[in-house]
Formats: structure tokens, C-alpha cells, sequence
């Protein structure tokens, strides 16, 4: 999650910045919604 955030970001993530991402991927059925599209974003770039 702090790789994801910090391309997004374009700095370095801070782990205040990430840390509701971690959540999302223990809850992963539900935090995969959330997730996919930002995922999917990056790799498009």
C-alpha cells in the first residue's frame, strides 16, 4: 500500500497517508472495490 500511495502521491507516503489502504486490504472483499481502480489507474500510466 505504501508503493500504490506514493505513486499516486509522487513523494514519499507517510504511514498516516497509507494506513486506512492497510485496513482495506485486510478487509479484502469489500476494500478490493476501492482498490481496483486506483491499482488499475497506475498501471495505465
Amino acid at each position: 500500500m505504501k508503493v500504490l500511495k506514493t505513486i499516486e502521491l509522487d513523494e514519499e507516503a507517510r504511514f498516516e497517508r497509507y494506513v486506512l489502504d492497510i485496513f482495506l486490504v485486510a478487509l479484502l472483499p469489500i476494500g478490493i472495490w476501492f482498490l481496483q481502480p486506483r491499482v488499475n489507474r497506475v498501471v495505465a500510466d
